[in-house]
């Protein structure tokens, strides 16, 4: 936080709410709403910023001065299948390899997926004894992976521990939020506490756990209902929504897409995240919301960065 020539910083909220007055971004509600989380630099408190990441922060004589020291360059080669498949496991491998040294054990969490399989195997293969993986279930048999899982460990030989998940572990809710320290739509942020307060009292600090493989290899649903929507963005606007307020099956996010989506990638990639409109976000929010600049354009620019 940054008021009257006073910088504060934390590495929580909590912390600085003895310095700053708590009182509710409005727009950063609004993107909670849109985008179901608060994309930095924002935090659901006004006045108080989370440093983005990738950058640095110097301040002196009460001025604020962002860098960005690192960016994600993709570098396009031709390259066939077998090759690419060969470069992606020697990456994998040497990731584990990297993420492993610790001072302390290291487990996996191993849900029913290939990614978190992956890297429990590879984990495996750099230890010098079983590794512990973690696992939870779900009492709603869509949802349980924990079968595949157990199979998974049994293959490696790892020491298994699982949990299962009920709809009343929900009533932690309160207690994960609070440990966040703002509020997120996503459900599985529950889940996900529970397996790490599991791993934890398992006498682990260090997990490796497979996220960020669906964005990398285009696992989320989403991707191929993209790839699907792309095909009719050549029909006139006036016919993709009649085709989207059609009977066919199609989910809500896909008929938004097809109705209202552009060749741009990031407009859509938008529409297929958007959790609330302008309409219903009225009936949310008392405050007018006419005046805020939509969520898009306030990923790349906020008033943190005037200071630069």
């Amino acid at each position: 936080t940054h008021q009257q020539n006073k910088f504060i910083f934390a590495s929580e909220i909590r912390p600085l709410l003895q310095f700053v007055a708590p009182c509710a971004d409005l727009n950063a509600l609004h993107q909670l709403f849109t985008l179901g989380f608060i994309p930095s630099p924002l935090t659901a408190f006004a006045h108080i910023f989370k440093l983005p990441a990738a950058h640095t922060l110097t301040y002196h004589a009460s001025r604020i001065t962002l860098f960005r020291y690192w960016r994600l360059i993709f570098n396009h080669q031709p390259i066939n299948l077998e090759a690419a498949s060969e470069k992606f496991i020697e990456l994998l491998q040497d990731s584990v390899a990297a993420w492993r040294l610790s001072d302390v054990a290291v487990g996996s969490l191993l849900s029913g997926g290939v990614d978190s399989a992956a890297l429990a195997f590879f984990l495996n293969q750099l230890s010098s004894a079983p590794i512990h993986t973690f696992t939870i279930g779900f009492t709603a048999a869509t949802h349980d992976e924990s079968a595949a899982a157990r199979e998974t460990a049994r293959a490696l030989g790892s020491h298994h521990h699982e949990l299962m998940f009920s709809s009343t572990d929900f009533d932690h809710l309160p207690e994960v939020i609070s440990h966040l320290e703002e509020p997120q739509c996503s459900a599985t942020s529950v889940p996900i506490y529970l397996l790490y307060k599991a791993c934890h009292e398992a006498g682990f600090k260090v997990i490796l756990t497979g996220e960020g493989a669906d964005e990398l290899l285009g696992g989320y649903h989403w991707f191929d209902g993209d790839r699907r929507v792309r095909q009719l963005l050549f029909l006139p606007q006036p016919l993709r929504a009649l085709i989207a307020r059609s009977p066919i099956q199609m989910s809500a996010p896909a008929r938004r897409v097809l109705e209202n989506g552009t060749d741009d990638h990031t407009q859509r990639y938008f529409l297929w995240h958007q959790l609330a409109d302008a309409k219903q976000l009225s009936t949310l929010l008392q405050s007018p919301i006419s005046n805020l600049q939509s969520p898009i354009s306030n990923l790349q620019l906020h008033p943190l960065y005037h200071f630069l």
